[in-house]
């Protein structure tokens, strides 16, 4: 008995590009974080599942600016959409650094550019999109204008794909 070949449809690529890659990008943070050995893989790299926590670490910088404490007032954020780029292998020597700007600001969300750098080259880009919630109903509201006025200050003026004025939309 003969098998015909299962032909797979060809992926379509997206229209638009993952994320940005530039690697000139204003800095509103810059965080150091020290790789364990135990953060490797069989390969002998560090595990692509440890870029999510760094990033994380990286954002507390961020969010302890509108609130020392790290409570959920005056906002309330849920992740929405999170989007990593790996562009070069991550080895744990030598230190990382992550550098977090504000790259979108809408009127119930806040997209925040990261870059990851060992040794001076770009390895791993991040693009985390928060909304704000209600905390009673949990549906999107806007930025409070405190908040907002924070953000404005720390908004990136690079033009992004996210971003193509380089400033808020509100």
């Amino acid at each position: 008995m003969e098998h015909s070949p299962t032909l797979v449809p060809a992926r379509i690529p997206s229209k638009r590009r993952i994320l940005d890659q530039s690697q000139k990008r204003e800095t509103m943070y810059k965080t150091t974080i020290t790789p364990r050995f135990n953060e490797t893989d069989a390969v002998g790299h560090i595990n692509n599942t440890k870029f999510p926590a760094w990033f994380e670490a990286a954002r507390r910088d961020f969010f302890a600016e509108f609130d020392p404490d790290l409570a959920t007032d005056p906002w309330t954020l849920l992740v929405v959409r999170y989007e990593l780029n790996f562009l070069k292998e991550v080895n744990w020597v030598p230190e990382v650094t992550i550098h977090t700007s504000i790259s979108r600001l809408g009127r119930t969300s806040v997209t925040l550019h990261e870059e990851l750098y060992q040794e001076g080259e770009l390895c791993v880009v991040s693009e985390v999109t928060y909304v704000n919630v209600d905390p009673r109903t949990r549906r999107p509201e806007a930025v409070p204008n405190p908040v907002r006025e924070k953000l404005s200050a720390h908004l990136s003026t690079k033009p992004n794909e996210y971003n193509q004025e380089g400033a808020s939309d509100a």
